[in-house]
């Protein structure tokens, strides 16, 4: 049985992707930081090949143990799509140093940590796929998302070079970018 990881589960992009891997027999882990969010979409795809664990992507040491956890309950992960994000529609005039470091944390950082915690397995194991979710805003900075376009653009030039370097490894990189999607994120 294929075992995915998805960080940014409980809502979103996340939520969707989740439900359609588990739909074509993937056995799916959750990670986001709302427990009640992460059960009830378990819930809905009927308990069997899903667990959850909630952790914040942000924190390294979260993001291990919730890996570690569900790992333990599905088998090793063979796909691990990190697609937690944040956004903050924010002017320059407006720069804040805090709301960009938050943005940093969560959309930067949260992929290191979600790479970070599979990707040695997956070398020993001699294969599997690592996604993540980048953006459009990614390739240009946009009006009133300096930051978030910012931290989508170290996604993108992280996987690429992660796609450089596993290229002979069998472990296949792939980078998401969507446009506007109506998600929570966005409202």
């Amino acid at each position: 049985m294929k075992v995915a990881i998805i960080t940014g589960a409980s809502s979103g992009i996340g939520e969707g992707v989740a439900v359609e891997l588990h739909k074509r027999g993937w056995a799916v882990g959750l990670i986001a930081r709302r427990t009640e969010r992460l059960e009830a979409i378990a819930e809905r795809l009927g308990g069997e090949r899903v667990a959850f664990a909630a952790a914040d992507v942000g924190d390294e040491e979260t993001v291990n143990a919730a890996v570690a956890s569900l790992e333990s309950s599905l088998g090793p992960c063979e796909m691990m799509f990190a697609n937690a994000g944040i956004g903050d529609a924010r002017s320059g005039r407006d720069f804040s140093a805090s709301a960009t470091k938050k943005i940093l944390n969560v959309n930067v950082e949260g992929v290191i940590h979600a790479i970070a915690a599979v990707l040695p397995g997956m070398v020993e194991r001699g294969h599997g796929t690592i996604a993540a979710t980048s953006s459009i805003a990614g390739f240009r900075g946009l009006p009133n998302f300096g930051p978030y376009s910012a931290s989508k653009a170290y996604v993108t030039s992280l996987l690429e070079s992660l796609r450089l370097d596993l290229s002979k490894s069998n472990i296949k990189v792939t980078t998401v970018h969507p446009g506007f999607v109506v998600s929570e994120l966005t409202d």
